[in-house]
């Protein structure tokens, strides 16, 4: 990866993940079915499933033969549904999320965000953000998105009629804005969004000082646009100069002086060290004048209550081929590794700052606080595509802690409403609270996947292989949609990083704990 410049954001990207079927490839997303009703149910929100055990032999004739079986908890929807409400594997829609996160009491007192304007910072932006969501409010049953709650801030560089053209579509961009600005109304139904969209990358016209993206974070600070910025991209902080550091720090800190909260996405790909080649943290989150967003994997009860949450972190292990060959077994299991996990550690830049006294180390610790963003826990996008018939809306699961930064903006709007104004940086109230965070520790089942394969064992650790510095995690049997293989799916299994106690590397403090967590910040 080249070093990102002082006159450049070379390195910048969207932290939005597809769940995968182990080999990279996302599942597709879907095309919003003709019957699609007002109640917006289309993936399964009943994610982890009682224990089974599946049994795969090779074919007759195939030598050498082999037999596998494996007993464990199953993850996800069974991939022949085409109920909607129970399509595989898995993803939440709004009203889910609410009651998760206990948001409903609060919209039951008329505090939903009204009055406060989330700005959401976004390269290239969607050149069809606004009727997607619209669809999408008109789909759960939010407030519609008109021109009177929602308005798109071009940032320097982006032009319409001057030889620079608007790029919607690249990088994952356009989906990234989608998510954002979709999820962050969902939270805060009553709140205005204020997309403000930059060029990215070193041909932009205007990318002196830090980058167009920086730039557009100091637009929305200058004007004044809203309490609340949620920023869903980083860089890898080990590779970005002093300089470009210099210029974002200025306008953090400005942020903060005028009552602004500016939040990023702590990266997902958990210590980077796989990208890197040594561990880091993302920039901007590792600010101590930002707050740092981490992730969570997210499971429900029949009402939407948490069932429970692991730090975000999933390996795969292959265990069984495609259907259309019989589903063979795979021996020995291939062990795919970390499929990503939520960003965290150690900055290598940045001294403690003094809201984080209390933790160990003498460095900025990242990240602050964390909410849904494990991809096969992930939540339902509505997005206009092209897949070769014309423009048509899809529907599609999207994670990363992408999905947790306009999540938490989202509240912190309405403790904004409820606060009368705006409450500066976040990271420094949260370690002062006393109540209203839910903290998220290590979990571990009884019913983790185990196997027999030609009568050998096959135990639980060297199928969630590699476990790093995790003893305490949860397994299951996830049969792919977009491949129909078999695989071992692990949470909680995050590169080096681990969940545990009170503060961790993984999700921070924890979770909010909607009406109690707005209460304790604006009493």
């Amino acid at each position: 990866m080249s070093q990102p410049s002082a006159e450049d954001d070379l390195g910048f990207a969207p932290n939005n993940v597809a769940p995968t079927d182990g080999d990279g490839n996302a599942i597709a997303p879907r095309p919003l079915p003709a019957n699609a009703t007002s109640n917006g149910f289309f993936f399964e929100s009943q994610c982890f499933r009682t224990p089974e055990t599946e049994l795969f032999k090779t074919a007759p004739g195939v030598t050498p033969p082999h037999m596998a079986s494996y007993t464990g908890n199953r993850f996800g929807a069974d991939i022949s549904n085409t109920a909607l409400g129970h399509l595989a594997p898995c993803g939440y829609q709004p009203s889910e999320l609410h009651t998760a996160y206990n948001m409903n009491p609060l919209y039951a007192k008329g505090l939903n965000g009204a009055g406060q304007t989330v700005v959401i910072v976004d390269a290239w932006g969607s050149g069809t953000i606004a009727q997607d969501a619209e669809a999408f409010s008109q789909l759960y049953g939010l407030p519609d998105i008109t021109s009177s709650n929602f308005e798109v801030v071009k940032g320097d560089g982006i032009f319409n009629n001057n030889g620079v053209p608007n790029r919607p579509t690249i990088g994952g961009w356009a989906v990234e804005t989608t998510l954002d600005v979709e999820w962050a109304h969902a939270m805060a139904p009553g709140a205005k969004i204020a997309l403000v969209v930059s060029p990215n990358g070193p041909d932009s016209p205007h990318g002196k000082g830090g980058g167009p993206l920086f730039e557009a974070v100091n637009l929305a600070v200058a004007r004044g646009l809203g309490n609340v910025i949620s920023n869903s991209w980083s860089t890898l902080e080990g590779f970005i100069s002093p300089s470009a550091t210099a210029t974002m720090e200025r306008i953090l800190k400005q942020a903060a002086a005028k009552g602004i909260d500016v939040n990023f996405s702590s990266g997902d790909n958990g210590d980077e060290i796989l990208n890197a080649g040594f561990q880091t943290v993302d920039y901007p989150a590792s600010s101590p004048n930002a707050t740092g967003i981490g992730g969570t994997s997210l499971f429900l009860n029949p009402d939407n209550t948490i069932r429970f949450q692991t730090g975000w972190g999933n390996n795969l292990t292959r265990i069984a081929d495609l259907a259309t060959l019989g589903t063979p077994p795979v021996v020995p299991p291939l062990v795919l590794g970390s499929q990503g996990g939520a960003g965290g550690g150690s900055s290598l830049t940045f001294a403690k700052p003094a809201f984080q006294s209390g933790l160990a180390g003498s460095t900025r610790q990242v990240p602050d606080i964390s909410m849904v963003a494990d991809p096969f826990t992930g939540v339902e996008v509505i997005q206009t595509l092209d897949q070769g018939n014309g423009p048509q809306l899809f529907v599609e699961v999207v994670g990363g802690t992408s999905v947790a930064c306009p999540v938490f903006s989202g509240v912190m709007a309405v403790a904004s409403q409820k606060a009368g104004h705006g409450l500066g940086q976040a990271a420094p109230l949260l370690y002062g609270l006393t109540s209203g965070i839910t903290d998220v520790v290590a979990v571990a089942s009884p019913n983790n996947v185990t196997g027999t394969i030609d009568g050998a064992p096959a135990g639980a650790d060297a199928l969630a292989a590699p476990l790093g510095n995790t003893t305490s995690f949860v397994s299951a049997l996830y049969n792919s949609p977009f491949s129909t293989r078999w695989f071992v799916i692990t949470f909680g299994t995050d590169t080096s990083l681990t969940t545990g106690v009170g503060w961790d590397n993984v999700t921070g403090l924890g979770t909010p704990n909607g009406e109690p967590f707005v209460a304790a910040l604006a009493p």
